[in-house]
């Protein structure tokens, strides 16, 4: 059943943004000396013609959920923000 308030995605792009520690952390064994942010700005349209747009971002914490030595921080952090790129163009056509 079809509501006036269902949306339909009008746009959606994403950036990202290397934040550099004062200091290194350590965590799980590694030393972390930066965080890499994915941002994403959308507009949506609803049924009725009204339009809105949001904004979010979230750390691509790699070090937290790849807590191993089998691949590099670097093929990590790779393979999320592929991932996060596959899934902002899936909503884009969606």
């Amino acid at each position: 059943m079809t509501k006036p308030t269902d949306v339909r995605v009008l746009s959606v792009a994403s950036t990202t943004e290397l934040i550099k520690y004062r200091s290194p952390i350590k965590f799980g064994g590694r030393v972390v000396i930066d965080a890499m942010l994915l941002n994403v700005t959308l507009e949506v349209e609803t049924r009725d013609g009204k339009r809105g747009q949001g904004f979010g971002s979230m750390p691509m914490g790699n070090v937290w959920a790849w807590p191993t030595d089998a691949i590099s921080t670097e093929q990590s952090q790779a393979a999320m923000l592929e991932f996060a790129r596959r899934l902002v163009k899936e909503v884009g056509e969606y």
